[in-house]
């Protein structure tokens, strides 16, 4: 019942959020380069992530799989990467700590929905960041780094969510399944123990407390 119940509010939560942008028919595999058109886009199917290098075990089970979170072990981010944030700090998943759970976050500076929403989620972050991590996977990293440095300093982001480059090629299992809502903003959140929820597509703001609370309080 606690499975089905985190699902549906997934599902609920992110068909109804509005200026979600589409990124089907943008030509590129990857992420755009520009602003696409705004809709809601349907919810995909369960995804199971690829089996390569760099991937978890278990990595497409739902949490609550065995109807219980109370066994979430503190734990490193499951992916092992190493890159540079926006200010030039070299970020590796030690960087951001042990964690009971973590908030992946696929974002542009050219979304609107993504802008406007940060300043809520930056509130998320400053209450759970002792027991979630938070990462920002980038997607304009290198064509605008400034503009997000502003909008994260303009929001009172703090130090504890940080962004990174969406396309490095450690975390290139990730960003496709994070791609198959072809949407931004979409978000994963992921247990120290590689377990995951399916891609949640739109801006969510103070709703996102909602997701993270319903894992970490099971």
């Amino acid at each position: 019942m606690k499975k089905a119940f985190i699902i549906l509010l997934c599902v609920i939560l992110s068909i109804t959020m509005l200026g979600c942008i589409d990124l089907s028919g943008q030509g590129d595999p990857g992420l755009p380069s520009g602003q696409g058109e705004q809709s809601s886009p349907e919810q995909p199917e369960e995804q199971t992530p690829p089996d390569e290098p760099g991937d978890v075990s278990d990595a497409g089970d739902d949490i609550g799989d065995d109807g219980d979170t109370d066994d979430i072990d503190w734990g490193l981010f499951p992916f092992s990467f190493s890159t540079q944030d926006l200010f030039g700090n070299t970020v590796t998943e030690e960087t951001i700590g042990e964690k009971l759970l973590f908030f992946v976050h696929l974002w542009g500076t050219w979304c609107p929905p993504c802008v406007n929403e940060m300043p809520e989620l930056a509130e998320i972050v400053r209450e759970y960041e002792d027991r979630v991590g938070f990462i920002g996977l980038l997607d304009d990293f290198s064509s605008n780094p400034d503009g997000a440095i502003n909008i994260l300093e303009a929001s009172g982001a703090p130090e504890s969510f940080i962004n990174i480059e969406a396309r490095i090629p450690e975390l290139s299992s990730l960003l496709s399944i994070l791609m198959q809502t072809q949407a931004v903003p979409t978000t994963i959140l992921i247990t120290s123990d590689g377990r995951m929820t399916e891609p949640i597509a739109g801006a969510l703001g103070a709703r996102y407390a909602l997701l993270i609370d319903l894992i970490l309080e099971g």
